[in-house]
């Protein structure tokens, strides 16, 4: 959590790149992390995604508003009152954030597995196969975090 106040205070003080630093230490500790700090992550995908606004970075904006969405929807899979509606519409969403980042960076392993997370919540499985093996072929560049790398190695 201190990363993510750290953050925030470089943000105050209008030092968008440090911040940028600490918030993604701070999304790949939180993946491992207490239940606590993983409720933090949409909001710390939602701050990258500014930073990415105004530093004019096309890529992480899309990346950043397509992860932001999928983790509303996982937020979504364990409640008893899910709206399948807010799912499938968040979902529409992200595949098409994610695919502006894909298309913008090709070979991204980090795209490519949420892409693959979004193709199988849809039913696609062949489209999600297709990404999984995109993203496997560059897993151990060092893009993916030890989390969102896991499942790449596990999976056939």
């Amino acid at each position: 959590m201190f990363r993510f106040q750290l953050a925030e205070m470089y943000l105050r003080a209008a030092h968008p790149a440090e911040a940028k630093c600490h918030l993604e230490q701070f999304v790949a500790d939180a993946q491992t992390g207490p239940t606590a700090l993983q409720s933090h992550l949409v909001t710390a995908h939602i701050k990258l995604r500014e930073i990415a606004i105004s530093t004019r970075d096309r890529f992480g904006e899309s990346f950043h508003r397509g992860v932001g969405l999928v983790l509303l929807v996982r937020e979504q899979d364990g409640d008893p009152k899910r709206d399948e509606g807010f799912c499938e519409e968040m979902l529409c969403k992200a595949l098409r954030a994610l695919t502006e980042a894909k298309d913008q960076r090709p070979g991204d392993s980090r795209v490519r597995m949420y892409l693959a997370e979004v193709h199988e919540r849809t039913g696609n499985r062949h489209g999600a196969g297709a990404e999984r093996a995109a993203a496997r072929a560059d897993v151990v560049s060092g893009e993916l975090t030890a989390k969102e790398r896991l499942p790449l190695l596990l999976r056939e």
